[in-house]
């Protein structure tokens, strides 16, 4: 009780005391009245209590005294009351505080952990990952585009593509389409590739030089819907364009031959074509002295509408003349000689892709199968087997199909976007969503399992583009071999008829974990560098391109696989391509699903350049 009130707490005018002292009395005796007698037949009894305040005597107590003082019991029996349950408050207040503290800490763990992730892919700590590890250098921009193909027919028909600026004007490429009729119209991504954008000249315009016999060949799905052609030897054709990187757009085909190309006169300064060997020469495409020369080739197996010819990188960002001349001769396998060219393209700082007749120029190709029948899927993949036909274990969705499509959708910074046929959407985050039904041969129309795949697409992380998937079974079964994320290494040789028509030509070494692969040429499907890790990476000796794939998180099933935890592995295809694999469980260790199993995981894609990656391994 508060002594500035004391005994008179409940009175109009309270008496202070001027002591300071915590528990000071008034000074002197004080003389109280003696209470009238209680009103017959109330049943009250006063009693005078033997008291020691405000003096040593008996007192005899006032009725007003009397209920100050039975009130201040039961105010601070309140009180009393009061200050536990305030107490258990504070208690309680105490444990939350606590447990948002340790909430608090828990996602400044994840936030360090997903910061880690996300700005250093790292899984060792080894000098080697440096690789992987250092910051690139910082691009122009972190606007990303979102590009749908101006063709509406041939090989790109209706192909989206995902823009990623990661370095300089260095952008990653993404490439989206409904690729086989056996994904019921889903859009999975299945090509990645490096580019710049450029500036493109048509063939056909008025400032392009053409001396002989070059005719008009109508294709709409060729760059400006038309390529010039000529198979008459000596035929000339001379641009002037700007730029550090240059670029042919060609269409390629069956009756197509050889040319060779000058840059500036130099006849050997188009390094990213193929130099004429004695090879070329003795097979009659060449004369001797053509050796050295470099060489373009618009034949190919299967038609290719618009093909991007590197034909020089890191060149003075100045004006550089062209000449591309007919050879007049072709392989056995080609029907013409013929020569096909749409524009001319170059790279010079600043260009945007928005700007007059600009575009994404190829520069690489990490995954490029340019055809339906030969996409590699990229996400989650299982071989499963119903439990009504246990022994018919059937790999389903993506390139495999058995997969109908429910929904689909792109957002540009969450917002829904239809991009028109040659038309750009730009963002700071660009996603396509995808819902699927995913059935069995063995089970009709009954699905067998519900998938829903997120991509998101980040200029502002090393996790250029990341997969998150969530694969829900709804009828028991079993996996015999599954795949948690995937990367391809390989393109569609454009010449072969036969033997590798698939190839893997761009990089000469494969990493895994902590190994560093340098030969893999066998072809026979054999799993090299099979590692307990989360990550891998194609890069080459000859250039500073990396290709990278991360598995930061999936529900890996740790029995089924041979390494505890999780691995990964690089199949030596016989394909003549590579092929990165995180597993999930392999054959000798099926995995059991039921109609309540879930997967879940997440895969991450990125490419960058880093110079002199193979020295820095060592």
């Amino acid at each position: 009780m508060r002594s500035d009130l004391l005994l008179t707490r409940f009175r109009r005018t309270p008496r202070r005391l001027q002591s300071t002292e915590p528990d000071a009395l008034p000074p002197g005796p004080r003389t109280v009245s003696p209470p009238t007698t209680p009103a017959p037949g109330s049943g009250s009894v006063i009693t005078a209590p033997v008291h020691n305040y405000p003096a040593n005597g008996p007192t005899v107590l006032g009725y007003a005294y009397a209920n100050d003082v039975l009130l201040e019991s039961a105010i601070d029996t309140t009180g009393t009351a009061t200050a536990a349950a305030q107490a258990a408050a504070d208690a309680a207040q105490a444990d939350a505080d606590a447990a948002q503290a340790a909430a608090d800490a828990a996602q400044a763990d994840a936030d360090t952990a997903q910061a880690t992730g996300t700005l250093a892919i790292t899984y060792a700590g080894t000098p080697r990952r440096r690789l992987l590890i250092d910051s690139p250098p910082a691009c122009l921009s972190d606007t990303c585009y979102l590009w749908r193909n101006f063709a509406t027919t041939g090989q790109r028909a209706n192909e989206y593509e995902i823009y990623i600026p990661f370095q300089d004007e260095r952008y990653a490429v993404y490439s989206f389409q409904d690729y086989i009729a056996g994904a019921g119209g889903a859009r999975y991504f299945g090509r990645l590739k490096e580019g710049v954008p450029v500036v493109n000249l048509p063939s056909n315009d008025v400032s392009v030089t053409k001396v002989g016999t070059w005719a008009a060949s109508a294709n709409a799905a060729a760059y400006n819907g038309t390529n010039l052609q000529s198979s008459t030897a000596g035929d000339t054709m001379t641009a002037t364009v700007t730029g550090h990187t240059l670029i042919l757009r060609c269409m390629t085909t069956t009756n197509a031959g050889f040319a060779t190309v000058s840059i500036d006169g130099d006849f050997t300064a188009a390094t990213r074509l193929p130099a004429v060997t004695q090879t070329e020469v003795d097979a009659g495409w060449f004369s001797s002295g053509d050796i050295g020369k470099r060489y373009l080739e618009t034949y190919s197996v299967l038609l290719y509408e618009d093909e991007h010819f590197v034909l020089a990188e890191g060149l003075t960002d100045t004006a550089h003349t062209i000449v591309v001349r007919v050879q007049g001769t072709r392989r056995s396998g080609s029907s013409a000689n013929r020569v096909y060219v749409s524009a001319f393209a170059a790279a010079t700082s600043g260009t945007l892709l928005t700007d007059s007749n600009a575009s994404m120029g190829y520069t690489r190709d990490i995954t490029n199968l340019r055809t339906g029948t030969n996409f590699s899927a990229m996400d989650i993949v299982s071989e499963y087997a119903p439990a009504s036909s246990p022994t018919n274990f059937q790999f389903l969705g993506n390139n495999h199909g058995n997969e109908t499509l429910v929904a689909q959708q792109w957002l540009v910074d969450g917002s829904a976007s239809t991009p028109t046929s040659g038309s750009y959407v730009a963002g700071r985050e660009i996603k396509h969503e995808l819902k699927t039904a995913i059935t069995h041969p063995d089970t009709g129309a009954t699905v067998v399992a519900n998938k829903r795949t997120s991509y998101v697409a980040r200029a502002d992380r090393q996790a250029q583009m990341s997969c998150r998937y969530r694969l829900a079974w709804r009828n028991a079964g079993a996996i015999k071999s599954g795949y948690a994320g995937m990367m391809h290494v390989g393109t569609h040789a454009r010449v072969n008829s036969t033997g590798h028509i698939l190839q893997q030509t761009e990089f000469d070494r494969l990493m895994v974990g902590d190994v560093i692969l340098s030969s893999f040429a066998n072809d026979n499907e054999s799993s090299l560098g099979l590692q307990k890790t989360s990550t891998a990476a194609a890069f080459s000796t000859a250039h500073d391109t990396v290709a990278c794939m991360h598995i930061p998180r999936t529900d890996l099933n740790v029995d089924a696989y041979s390494i505890p935890v999780s691995g990964l592995f690089v199949q030596d295809r016989a394909d003549f391509t590579e092929k990165f694999y995180a597993a999930r469980s392999l054959p000798g260790g099926n995995e059991t699903v039921t109609a309540a199993t879930v997967h879940n995981g997440e895969i991450w894609w990125r490419v960058f350049r880093v110079a002199n990656a193979d020295d820095r391994l060592g």
